[in-house]
């Protein structure tokens, strides 16, 4: 798609659809964090934090050797609008 295709409008909305997403999402890790180490659950608390990285790890070597983002249909619009723009 050329730049000047893109909606402006549509993509601030989108971005702001993305903000409010992770923002929760921080959230819900930031709460959890709180009652894993209020709990004394140290060890859960590693393995939670093992496996959320080893995740991304995943997600960013897939995206990098297939071209093909995952995620939701605003994040892959969003990084469509990214990859147009650079």
């Amino acid at each position: 798609m050329d730049e000047t295709q893109w909606d402006i409008k549509e993509v601030k909305r989108l971005k702001k659809k993305q903000l409010v997403q992770y923002n929760l999402l921080m959230l819900l890790i930031f709460v959890l964090f709180g009652y894993l180490v209020e709990n004394n659950k140290e060890f859960v608390l590693n393995v939670f934090f093992a496996v959320f990285f080893w995740w991304i790890t995943a997600i960013m070597l897939y995206t990098l050797n297939t071209g093909k983002p995952i995620g939701t249909k605003t994040s892959r619009r969003l990084q469509e609008f990214d990859r147009d723009r650079l």
